[in-house]
């Protein structure tokens, strides 16, 4: 009989059990000792999603307050930046607009 071994990763390893060295008694006892070592390993993966699947709303949430905050910031950097140009543009069209109407009643 022959079992495989796994571990955490990419390890693993066979071990053979059937030898004629061994009774059925050990044999039996080997197996019972590897699947109770199986599930261990399975109810701490599951002890891992589980603590992972209440995490991430906590972490996102996070996220998500760190980039409103940084996009608020930035934004306001950029208004506060772009508002002399702004100002003279809005000027620049309003005496374009006052030209043009002062055109159309000369011409």
């Amino acid at each position: 009989m022959t079992g495989t071994v796994g571990a955490s990763g990419s390890l693993s390893a066979v071990v053979s059990i059937g030898t004629a060295a061994t009774t059925l008694e050990e044999q039996v006892a080997f197996l019972l000792r590897r699947n109770e070592e199986a599930q261990k390993e399975v109810n701490a993966v599951v002890e891992r999603v589980a603590a992972i699947e209440q995490d991430l709303p906590r972490r996102l949430d996070e996220l998500r307050e760190g980039f409103e905050t940084r996009l608020e910031s930035e934004l306001a950097a950029a208004l506060t930046e772009y508002r002399p140009a702004r100002i003279i543009g809005a000027g620049l069209v309003a005496l374009g607009l006052g030209l043009a109407t002062a055109g159309n009643f000369l011409g």
